[in-house]
């Protein structure tokens, strides 16, 4: 009996220690199992030039020059030399490319993250499993659903953080051969994304620091070549200056990249995303005067790095609008692993064990309360992200049109010649429901303020297909049903639509318009042609809710002639009317 109570408290004695490891392994398990469920094997934007149209050129190619100008092509301004070989690698062991698969090996960037975060902490074993705790809440949530379920952003926006992080780590031994490894993933950072050669300056500062001159004269070299080797492609994209004045410039910049910094705690706030992104820059000042380089340089390292990466984001993106950097869910990974960092460094740099564990738990409740708010909000992010896939190729087998991607006709080639060079395999996602047409009674009266945009309308030999979104101004769209009026000189039509989740809707309009839920404003109609006569038609959208019901005249036309033929009327997708 006396053994028997004896081993009882031995056991308790080890799940209190080990509780935090074991309840952070729950929360990544938990987030890895919704990366691949709703992960679904279609491209998406990027995705077609990024992969498929770089294995398609590939298949030609018979020499080392022509391959490696392939791997090498940049990208907008980023040269995504690591995500392609990665893709590589998987066609060849494979035969074929599997994005699903590819959103896990980005996705698990974020492991590589956390057990660096654990590993390189100077805590003491009780404070590292808290602070494991703590990170895994702040890093393990949907906020960024675009950078684990998005190939291109998975394998470029997370792996550049994680080989910077490596990096970091390894140059911070001091030996030679850790500086090397340190080198080679900056190199590999440089080529995962555009902000990886920020890696090499902040290396060259390290080096400097610490008194190692010939290493930070070695750094600073390569620093220069490949920098002269990337700029002819990235000045490019860089913002006028001499279109706006340099003061007006300087606070554009500035703007855009504190709403970087502070976008994870934002709310949805553009005010609230400058606060934090404050709040980020006098942390990192803060550590600096306390010399958390000297705790931790691998920490503090990638807090600047992401700074610098906020700083970049604006020379870039800035004339975007500060909205691109708020409402942009991929980019909110550098505002989390900033405000990780930043929350690390607190802790390391307080001397004090007992207040140590008194930050650490304060911590656990505010990031536990954080990832509960985002898997609450954010998770119908995720759904919402694999019905657009799903619908996008549901239209494209059914009409030949409206691809994700910017450029619709370039899509379609791009996934026909894959198709056809079995490169990639189309994955079974149903044929979707077809509307039926009812006539219109009459033509209704225009009425209420209803904010709408139609993003694609393709008319083929046999299918009409419409998508867009609307609601009222003022209003939630939650139980809003939805129709889509056709009326012609002769013959008019009513067509109840699909309803379809609409979360950036949601997120533009909350920001900028002060909005509820929006995620209901969506509706697609896919229709046989036979079922309308021949004519010329208004398209119109009429929205009903309870015993409200309103109607707005869209200003888009259709025509339905008689005979055989195929016109695509492709309107760019947007968020704004």
């Amino acid at each position: 009996m006396v053994g028997g109570n004896a081993r009882s408290k031995q056991l308790m004695s080890r799940l209190e220690g080990n509780w935090p490891v074991m309840l952070s392994l729950v929360i990544v398990a938990v987030f890895y199992l919704s990366v691949g469920f709703f992960s679904i094997n279609i491209p998406n934007s990027d995705d077609f030039n990024v992969y498929l149209e770089f294995l398609l050129r590939l298949q030609g190619t018979t020499e080392f020059g022509q391959w490696a100008t392939l791997l090498f092509t940049p990208h907008n301004e980023h040269y995504i030399v690591v995500p392609r070989l990665v893709a590589l690698l998987q066609w060849l062991i494979c035969g074929e490319i599997n994005f699903v698969w590819l959103n896990i090996i980005g996705s698990l960037a974020l492991l590589v993250c956390l057990v660096l975060f654990y590993c390189q902490s100077t805590l003491d074993r009780w404070n590292r499993r808290y602070l494991f705790l703590v990170l895994s809440l702040m890093i393990c949530h949907p906020q960024y659903s675009e950078a684990t379920i998005w190939a291109t952003a998975a394998l470029s926006n997370l792996w550049v953080i994680a080989f910077a992080m490596l990096s970091f780590a390894m140059a911070g031994k001091g030996t030679v051969a850790a500086f090397a490894e340190g080198g080679c993933l900056a190199i590999l950072a440089t080529f995962t994304q555009g902000n990886g050669i920020l890696v090499l300056p902040l290396l060259l500062l390290t080096e400097v620091f610490a008194g190692r001159f010939r290493r930070a004269i070695f750094v600073a070299v390569l620093f220069v070549v490949l920098f002269f080797f990337m700029q002819s492609d990235t000045v490019g994209h860089l913002n006028g200056l001499a279109e706006l004045g340099l003061f007006p410039y300087f606070i554009q910049c500035l703007d855009y990249s504190l709403t970087f910094l502070g976008s994870t705690l934002s709310f949805g706030s553009h005010q609230m995303a400058v606060g934090m992104g404050f709040v980020v820059i006098l942390g990192a000042i803060s550590l600096t005067w306390v010399r958390y380089d000297q705790i931790n340089v691998t920490i503090f390292s990638l807090l600047l790095f992401c700074i610098a990466t906020a700083l970049a984001q604006s020379l870039v993106r800035g004339h975007l609008g500060v909205d691109y950097a708020l409402v942009t869910s991929r980019y909110k990974i550098v505002s989390i692993v900033a405000f990780a960092c930043l929350f690390a460094g607190i802790v390391e740099s307080s001397s004090n064990v007992a207040r140590q564990r008194g930050l650490l738990l304060i911590g656990v409740l505010c990031a536990g309360v954080t990832c509960f708010t985002s898997w609450l909000n954010n998770s119908i992010e995720l759904p919402f992200r694999r019905q657009f896939l799903a619908d996008s190729l549901q239209r494209w087998q059914l009409v030949g049109a409206a691809l994700e991607h910017p450029m619709p006709e370039l899509a379609d080639r791009i996934m026909r010649e894959a198709v056809d060079a079995g490169i990639y395999h189309l994955p079974a996602v149903g044929r979707g429901d077809l509307q039926r047409a009812a006539p219109l009674a009459g033509v209704p009266e225009a009425k209420g303020q209803i904010v709408h945009a139609l993003e694609h309308l393709v008319l083929t030999d046999r299918f009409l297909f419409i998508r867009g979104w609307a609601f009222v101004f003022g209003e939630e769209s939650i139980g809003s049903r939805i129709s889509v009026t056709l009326v012609g000189a002769e013959n008019r039509y009513v067509i109840p639509t699909a309803n379809r989740l609409r979360c950036d809707v949601t997120a533009y309009h909350r920001v900028y318009f002060d909005q509820g839920n929006l995620d209901y404003s969506g509706f697609q109609v896919l229709l046989e042609r036979k079922e309308l006569f021949a004519g010329n038609y208004r398209i119109g959208v009429m929205l009903e809710k309870g015993d409200e019901r309103l109607f707005v005249d869209t200003g888009k036309t259709v025509d339905i002639s008689a005979g055989n033929y195929t016109a695509h009327t492709l309107i760019p997708r947007s968020i704004t009317p």
